[in-house]
């Protein structure tokens, strides 16, 4: 057991048997059995830590009832007063000299007290009194005067009183009896046989703990039961409080010391070990009661025994001595809770110099103290996480600690330790050999020695944050340099690139400016060369403005000179360095001569890469077509590997960009494009095409030859890679564009700056029809445009919308008419260093997503479906025998989607038909007039029999499909022009419907234009006439007229007139478009005319 009190004797050889006992400071007080009360005076005499009390009696008063008893003692300090209970009689008296005072009577005029208390936690001084079956409650205001009185349904034995709440205790049972409202609430009933009921108030915890023969249970101030019960092995007789502690004397003589927070038995005393602590006259000593009170400055517990007449103290030993015996056995916080309340009582006995700010740093000081030892004791017990939580409240200094660490602290620091230093890893592995008992497993060894480390690197980091803050210490100190260098340590034996880049990030800075030399270079340094810590190490460079020696260090780990710890190769991370990508503000950025310099050597490491895992991959194909097909189960084999190969590929495809990072993100001294062109070149087209992509589409360069440069980059990888693209003679087919030529498809769509005619002259006889369709929109070769579109792509809808899609008063948007696979379009502005034809629509398109790129063309799908326009959607589709138009219904310059019709508009138009409309309409139905020249052609024969129509001999007259437009865009075409390009051949009743249309249209654009004119001139007149009213307004200033606001005259000066006609000086306003009079606001509540004045 924990043993903190011991048995001292106080007062020897009372002459009269004890009956009650209170103390206060040096005062003992001692009501005997024959009606007396004596004081002694005791003096607390320390021998080599030895307690011993001398004592003497001082007074002697006898309270005049006789041989009887003095039942009860009870002193209330604070006024002065020592109340007596005898025969039934309370009475008064001083407790400096025991004489009664003046003016007091008896407290209770009726014999018949059986018991009474004072009221604890309150700043009032009342008692209560109990008599027979009633509760009677004074309050000293000078003298005790009576206030209230409760009645009892039982005759109350004991009592005790805490703010609003009475626990008394009769033989029938515990009852709570509110004082204010008097309501009384039974809690346990009692055997009427057993002995008198016990209550006593734990008061730090405002609970009641009732007693009975063989149990004690509690309850809070309401009377409700709480968590917390003792089971006696003899029947109580007497209690008291001291907190934390219960000191009970049994029936069997014996006493029982237990601890309230846990209702543990933390001590026993009895007869054998009495004579053992006290003295020899204490053996077969009979203890009668114990009291607490207040003696020599602190809280005291008092016994008395009978045989012999003396009393007896329980001194609680040394609070150091008893913090570290709880610290040993491993009860830390116990140890804690126990230092705060014995600390706060061995101080309650202040002097005249209390100084309130040393005390607080004495109980700092001490408690620390306390702190570091529990520390210690987990620390030493290998329990890391609990060692470094109470290092972190001890407030030692933190370099302490990390000297158990010898491996991590560095050897330039001038720091040395109070401590005794060892080294915590060789304990933990002497402990796992060692044969003693509670030993750790070997297997277990690396798992705490992780541990230590994790947890000493948590409470750095908690340190060094909180110094951060302004809390602890400061950048540029000793002790900031070794807590980072250690720091650093950790994160890179750890591998935790994030945290060690921002602690080094943070030892640049200083306030608002950059400074360096925050850590131990050279100590990390050699530390991390020593543990092959390469990356880590190349990272400490950079961050200390050595980028070339960090740049060398990972060369050498790409060639393999070197080995690191966690097998980089250190390729990402020189990349990293000279595109700037970490802490841009914060590191200045290489210079160009270290990117010229190590750039070459990167591009070609990663492209031995990428050959090295090609290899790899081919070998895996090969592996899979030895094996065969056999069964299902290579099926799907075969299926996990090409998913393997592809996602392979992928990989391998961002190995050999890595290099680009450098070239394509801003600097602050940027790169000359001519230059970095010039510089890529020899490294093949793939480096410096990806270069220009990042140009145009995320730069936005609008320069145009580097646009026709990279078309024509595209065009010559496109005939490298496919040869028979290159002419077009002799075939009929009509090659799918792969990513090759998408690329070039989308340069086209997008870009308006490259040179249109530089490019066609390349392409003009190969196969690639559809970027020479983008490209004869661009220069306005319409025909020909129509010609590849009709007779080669064989799609007439394309050709037809494009001509119904066009805005003469906006750019044509080739992206905007071929647009299959997104849903939104967002068309960028354009701004370019070159003018194109007047005659020709402008190309222009959106900035890709992925690779710089987001194709926005023509898909064409073997479907056979019906024009459907759907309006509910955000999208238009078009389908059209084999073709297939997904369009974007969101507003687009040069289109109106949400419509067929474009035409259809409510503003009158200059002319009957737009020029240029009616130009690519008329275009578009030469082409179709050209069908028996493509009829010679086999990939469009077949159609253009089926869609001729013929007349009763069966000689074909037109195709169909010419009626038919021409009966879709009546509106578009003047009928004169139209008539003299179809041939004279064609029957009228074939051109009735066209015919009948397109006059029936052109009368009503008639009709509508004279309408229009005609509501224009009216127009025209009520607006003049409405301008004449308001300019009929007039202002005539006078000799007598005065300011509305201050009432003096305008005469000659400058005035201001509001629309209401109101007139003011210029400075008797304060809003111009407020009224000063009204407040009328003309902005929201404007007059119609103004008035006249």
């Amino acid at each position: 057991m924990l043993n903190p009190f011991e048995l001292i004797p106080i007062v020897n050889s009372v002459p009269c048997k004890i009956e009650s006992i209170e103390i206060w400071q040096n005062n003992i007080y001692l009501g005997t059995n024959d009606g007396q009360v004596l004081l002694y005076i005791i003096e607390k005499v320390e021998n080599n830590k030895k307690v011993t009390f001398k004592s003497r009696m001082e007074k002697r008063k006898t309270l005049g009832y006789g041989k009887k008893p003095v039942e009860k003692l009870l002193l209330i300090a604070d006024i002065g007063k020592l109340l007596t209970l005898c025969d039934g009689n309370l009475d008064v008296f001083s407790m400096y000299n025991l004489d009664s005072p003046n003016g007091q009577a008896p407290i209770s005029n009726n014999k018949g007290v059986i018991t009474f208390c004072s009221k604890k936690k309150s700043p009032e001084f009342k008692i209560c009194v109990v008599t027979k079956r009633k509760l009677t409650f004074y309050e000293f205001i000078g003298v005790f005067d009576m206030y209230k009185e409760i009645v009892l349904p039982e005759v109350a034995l004991t009592v005790e009183w805490c703010k609003n709440s009475l626990c008394v205790g009769s033989k029938k049972e515990y009852a709570v009896v509110d004082v204010d409202s008097g309501l009384y609430k039974s809690l346990l009933p009692l055997d009427k046989n057993a002995p008198g009921p016990r209550t006593k108030l734990i008061l730090d915890q405002e609970k009641f703990l009732l007693t009975t023969v063989d149990l004690s249970i509690m309850v809070d101030l309401q009377g409700d039961i709480v968590e917390g019960s003792i089971v006696w092995d003899s029947s109580p007789m007497s209690m008291s409080y001291l907190e934390p502690y219960l000191i009970t004397i049994l029936q069997n003589k014996s006493i029982n010391i237990h601890d309230m927070k846990n209702q543990k038995l933390i001590q026993e005393l009895n007869n054998s070990n009495n004579s053992s602590k006290g003295s020899s006259t204490s053996s077969g000593i009979s203890f009668q009661q114990v009291f607490e009170g207040r003696g020599n400055g602190r809280d005291f517990i008092v016994l008395y025994s009978s045989s012999p007449n003396s009393v007896f103290c329980l001194h609680v030993g040394n609070i150091d001595d008893i913090v570290h015996q709880l610290i040993n056995r491993g009860e830390h916080e116990e140890a804690i809770r126990l230092f705060e309340i014995f600390f706060k009582r061995e101080r309650a006995e202040l002097e005249d110099s209390y100084d309130p700010n040393k005390e607080k740093q004495i109980h700092q000081q001490r408690l620390c103290k306390v702190y570091e030892l529990v520390a210690m004791s987990e620390f030493y017990r290998f329990k890391f996480s609990s060692a470094f939580k109470y290092l972190q409240l001890s407030k030692l200094d933190h370099r302490a600690i990390i000297s158990y660490f010898p491996t991590y602290m560095p050897y330039q620091t001038n720091y040395r330790s109070p401590l005794d230093q060892s080294d915590i890893f060789k304990s933990i592995r002497d402990n796992a050999l060692s044969n003693a008992p509670n030993t750790i497993d070997t297997k277990d060894v690396d798992s705490i020695i992780d541990d230590s480390k994790s947890q000493l690197t948590i409470y750095l980091e908690q340190y060094l944050n909180s110094s951060s803050g302004g809390n602890g210490v400061g950048n540029g100190s000793e002790e900031f340099k070794d807590l980072t260098t250690v720091l650093l340590k950790l994160y890179s034996e750890a591998n935790k690139i994030s945290k060690l880049i921002s602690l080094l990030a943070k030892c640049r800075i200083n306030g608002n400016s950059v400074i360096n030399n925050q850590f131990y270079i050279q100590d990390v340094e050699e530390w991390l060369n020593n543990k092959h810590l390469f990356k880590q190490l190349g990272l400490v460079y950079q961050y200390t403005e050595k980028y070339r020696k960090a740049l060398l260090l990972w060369n050498r780990l790409s060639l393999g000179e070197l080995s690191d710890h966690f097998n980089c190769n250190g390729i990402e991370e020189s990349i990293q360095l000279l595109e700037c990508k970490q802490n841009q503000d914060l590191l200045p950025e290489p210079n160009k001569e270290l990117v010229w310099e190590f750039t070459p050597f990167l591009i070609k490491i990663t492209q031995q890469h990428q050959q090295q895992q090609q290899q790899q991959l081919n070998k895996i194909k090969n592996k899979n077509k030895n094996k065969g097909k056999g069964n299902d189960n290579d099926s799907n084999d075969d299926s996990n590997n090409n998913s393997n190969n592809n996602s392979n590929a992928d990989e391998d495809d961002s190995i050999k960009q890595l290099p680009m990072k450098i070239f394509l993100k801003k600097r602050k001294d940027q790169f000359i494009v001519d230059d970095v062109i010039e510089f890529l070149t020899p490294f093949g087209d793939y480096y410096y095409q990806m270069y220009l992509e990042y140009l145009i589409y995320q730069e936005e360069n609008r320069v145009d030859y580097l646009h026709t440069r990279l078309a024509t980059s595209y065009i010559e990888q496109i005939f490298k890679n496919s040869p028979e693209l290159q002419s077009a003679q002799g075939r009929t087919d009509i090659p799918i564009a792969n990513s090759d030529r998408q690329k070039l498809i989308d340069l086209l769509e997008f870009s308006n700056c490259y040179n249109a005619s530089t490019l066609l002259h390349r392409v003009r006889n190969s196969l690639l029809y559809e970027e020479l369709v983008i490209l004869y929109l661009r220069i306005g070769q319409y025909e020909m445009m129509f010609n590849i579109i009709v007779w080669k792509l064989n799609n007439f809808k394309k050709a037809e919308y494009i001509c119904e899609s066009f805005d003469p008063h906006f750019s044509l948007s080739v992206t905007n008419v071929v647009s299959t696979q997104t849903s939104t379009i967002i068309t960028p502005p354009i701004s370019s260093t070159t003018t194109p034809n007047s005659s020709s629509p402008n190309i222009m398109g959106t900035s890709p997503s992925t690779n710089f790129r987001n194709s926005i063309r023509l898909q064409q799908n073997n479907t056979t479906t019906t024009a459907t326009t759907t309006t509910t959607t955000t999208t238009t589709t078009i389908n059209n025998n084999n073709n297939n138009v997904q369009l974007s219904s969101s507003p687009i310059p040069g289109f109106n989607l949400a419509n067929n019709n474009l035409n259809d508009s409510n503003l009158p138009k200059s002319t009957l038909y737009d020029a240029k409309r009616q130009e690519l309409f008329l275009c578009l139905l030469r082409t179709y007039l050209n069908y028996k020249e493509q009829s010679l052609k086999s990939n469009v024969k077949n159609q253009l029999a089926n869609s001729l129509i013929k007349d009763s001999n069966g000689e074909a007259i037109i195709p169909r499909y010419i009626i038919e437009f021409l009966n879709h865009y009546y509106e578009e075409m003047d009928p004169i022009k139209v008539l003299a390009l179809l041939p004279n051949s064609i029957p009228i009743n074939l051109l009735e419907s066209y015919l009948s249309n397109s006059f029936n249209y052109s009368i009503s654009q008639q009709r509508e234009s004279k309408i229009v004119k005609n509501l224009q001139k009216s127009l025209n007149l009520s607006t003049k006439s409405e301008y004449m009213m308001v300019c009929s307004a007039s202002v005539y200033i006078g000799s007598d007229r005065r300011c509305s606001v201050c009432s003096k005259p305008i005469s000659d000066r400058v005035f201001v007139y509001f629309p209401n006609g109101t007139i003011v000086h210029p400075k008797c306003f304060q809003i111009p478009f407020v009224c000063p009079i009204s407040a009328r606001n003309f902005k929201l509540n404007p007059v119609e005319y103004p008035q006249s004045i």
